[in-house]
């Protein structure tokens, strides 16, 4: 929301009548209505915009932080999806585990959810030898290459 909204949030029309009242009838007190009572709650309607204006900043430094942590998360569960995959290389069952796994991306609203992405079903690639190799006849540089390319 802009600022300009809640500059004045009374109406012209009423602060022309604010001043009728400050010029002409200040002396005048009518059933429920006064000088007095419509200064009052002209005070009390420029401090309630004010709140208000202050609460949409808070929101949105709020909807800021929230975005920022979602996208830190995103790209920390991506980044360990990816060492998971090269640790898991020899047990199939657990790669298989994690292949199904789809993060997302970073950099999205939060009003978008992964759930909300449609599901692509991705055919799983043959396993590398390196995949099928039990770990103990896996050699440790191989390993820690790819984890240097996973990452």
């Amino acid at each position: 929301m802009n600022d300009e909204l809640f500059e004045d949030p009374v109406s012209p029309s009423v602060q022309e009548l604010l001043i009728v009242f400050k010029n002409d009838l200040s002396a005048i007190v009518f059933p429920d209505v006064s000088l007095d009572t419509l200064e009052t709650l002209t005070q009390k309607v420029r401090l309630s915009a004010k709140e208000l204006q202050d609460a949409l900043k808070r929101a949105q430094t709020a909807r800021e932080a929230l975005e920022a942590g979602q996208n830190e998360l995103l790209a920390k569960a991506m980044r360990g999806l990816a060492y998971a995959k090269v640790f898991a290389e020899g047990n199939n069952e657990l790669l298989e585990k994690l292949n199904k796994i789809t993060i997302g991306k970073a950099g999205r609203s939060p009003k978008k959810t992964v759930l909300e992405k449609p599901k692509a079903e991705k055919p799983h690639p043959e396993p590398s030898p390196a995949e099928t190799q039990k770990p103990d006849e896996r050699k440790p540089a191989k390993a820690s290459k790819r984890a240097g390319e996973q990452a």
